[in-house]
Formats: structure tokens, C-alpha cells, sequence
């Protein structure tokens, strides 16, 4: 910035537009070890990673509200035990860079985390756990504790940088967060647990790479509108030694076979000489959890039928 240029973007007016956290999160994600450049472009993408921390936030505090036991990690599902090992690394991580006053590399660090690991697939994942299982179900609470792990290790990294949106949190956050403590300088952090990888999750990122390829394509022709329209045929061994429930919920599907299908095959394709085929579901569509499971039009599939029971 210049004054003779008259190119000078005054802290006020940042603060006016975006807010005093949009300023303190671009100081963040600058590099100070060279010229720091800022512009109105810059502090829309910084505006944009906010607004994804700030919804993430809101939306694992909304699915914890009623949590008020944590599970214990060994009792935990497939994809829990699989969000609390890779979020225990990235948190791990982002605290000693922040420690060392490399804030650059761990701001990047945490939002490629929020927006494709937790975000993207872990969050989305778990929908149809958290939403259509019984509330009192095991399944339904070890998802719950695994965000409740993950939002407080999660806000105690970011409290130093976001101060206002980590404060509201801790007045809007339930008991299993806070404890006792009435406002966040009150609590401590602590590392996340760590949790031994329960499946080769390199492996299943690529099959999940590989069904998006598949599935971009089929919602472009118009074939399908939801992933829940699909189930896979695989012989992967990776994939059929995981929970059943855990696996289909992984693609976000409604059911992983063994056995090839006769027909309704849209696509399919290898990872490591494993061929995953991708067919339409010949179930009939849930009208409460809208997988493709039930036995008859319009009835609901059996575990919605024992829920609402």
C-alpha cells in the first residue's frame, strides 16, 4: 500500500465491512516473512474460510446438544475411530505451529482439514446417523462424542485468533464442551486422544475419489439426482472387512455387495486390481431416511421402522 498511490485499505474499514475477525484471521494467514498483500479479493477468501469455520462450529454443536456422556474411542464406529486419528494429527500439528509462531502454515493447514476431511466427508457422512438412528442409539452417540472431541480441541486451537466467535461458542455450547467453565478463559487445552486408524484410509479415499468421478458424471446426464440412489458391487476386501453400515455410509450409498450385478450397472472402476461396480438400487426409496432399502413403495426400511416404533 501507498499513501501517494492512495491505495490504502485503513483497518477501519475492514473492520466496518468484514469485521474485527476477518482482520485478525487475514494477520493469521499472512506470511510476515515477506511483503503481506491484502485486497478485496484476499479478504473475501479469508471472509469465506470464516464463514466455513464459523459453520462448521454450528453445526457440530447443533448435532452435540444433547450429548451428555462421551463414548468411549475403543466402542466407536469405523468412521469416528478414522475423523478423531486424522483430526488428532492436524490439531496436533496446527498447535505447534502456532506455537512457533508459524500461523501461516497452520492456518492452511486447518482449513484444507475443515473443508475436505471434516467438512466435506466426515460431517456429511454421518448424516443419516445422526439424523434417522434412534437418539439413544451407540451408533448415533460415539458420532456425537467424536465432534464433541474434535469442536473442543478444535476452539481451544483457534480461541487466540477468532476471540469474539470463540466466545459466543462457549455461551452457546452444552455442558460436554465447556464443563464448568464460564467463558473460554476459563479452559485448557489438551491434544486430542489418539486413535489407531481402524482401515487403510488412503485406500478408501481413492475408492471415494473414484465413485465422485462416476457420480459427477451420472448427475451431469441426469441418471441420478442422490448418491442414495446407488449401491456398489466390489470384491475389495478392504472394504467388505469394514462394518457394513460404516462402508455404505463412507460413499454415502445404500448398499455394498459382494456379488456382481445382472443389471442396472452404470459405471465402475479399479483401485489397486479391486473393481468397484456402481448400479442403481433395486430397493425401494425410505421415505424417512431415503435410502433405497425398503421392501415395498412408500413403507419405510426396517431400521426406520424400528425407530419410529
Amino acid at each position: 500500500m501507498s499513501k501517494s498511490k492512495g491505495n490504502v485499505i485503513a483497518p477501519e474499514k475492514v473492520i466496518k465491512e468484514y469485521g474485527s475477525e476477518i482482520l485478525r484471521l487475514w494477520v493469521a494467514s499472512s506470511d510476515y516473512q515477506g511483503d503481506l498483500k491484502i485486497s478485496k479479493g484476499i479478504l473475501k477468501q479469508t471472509s469465506e474460510n470464516y464463514r466455513k469455520l464459523r459453520n462448521t462450529f454450528r453445526i457440530m454443536l447443533a448435532n452435540i446438544n444433547d450429548l451428555e456422556t462421551l463414548t468411549p474411542s475403543e466402542n466407536m464406529g469405523d468412521l469416528d475411530k478414522w475423523i478423531l486419528n486424522v483430526a488428532s494429527d492436524v490439531l496436533g500439528q496446527v498447535h505447534k505451529q502456532f506455537s512457533e509462531y508459524n500461523f501461516v502454515n497452520g492456518m492452511n493447514t486447518l482449513n484444507n482439514f475443515i473443508v475436505n476431511e471434516l467438512s466435506g466427508m466426515y460431517i456429511d457422512m454421518t448424516k443419516d446417523n445422526l439424523y434417522c438412528n434412534a437418539k439413544d442409539s451407540s451408533r448415533r452417540r460415539a458420532s456425537q462424542s467424536a465432534m464433541a472431541m474434535i469442536t473442543k480441541t478444535l476452539l481451544l486451537v483457534m480461541a487466540p485468533i477468532v476471540t469474539y466467535t470463540a466466545d459466543e461458542i462457549v455461551e452457546n455450547a452444552p455442558a460436554i464442551i465447556k464443563g464448568d467453565a464460564k467463558d473460554i478463559f476459563d479452559m485448557v487445552y489438551t491434544p486430542l486422544e489418539k486413535v489407531a486408524m481402524p482401515f487403510d484410509a488412503n485406500y478408501m479415499t481413492r475408492a471415494r475419489e473414484g465413485f465422485g468421478t462416476i457420480v459427477d458424471k451420472l448427475k451431469k446426464e441426469k441418471l441420478i439426482k442422490s448418491t442414495l440412489e446407488l449401491v456398489i458391487y466390489t470384491e475389495s476386501k478392504t472394504v467388505l472387512d469394514m462394518n457394513k453400515i460404516d462402508a455404505e455410509d463412507w460413499f454415502v450409498v445404500s448398499g455394498i455387495f459382494e456379488d456382481k450385478p445382472e443389471e442396472n450397472e452404470l459405471g465402475s472402476f479399479t483401485i489397486d486390481e479391486d473393481t468397484f461396480t456402481i448400479a442403481k438400487a433395486t430397493a425401494h426409496k425410505c421415505p424417512r431416511c431415503w435410502k433405497y432399502q425398503a421392501d415395498a413403495e412408500e413403507s419405510t426400511c426396517k431400521r426406520c421402522s424400528e425407530v419410529i416404533a
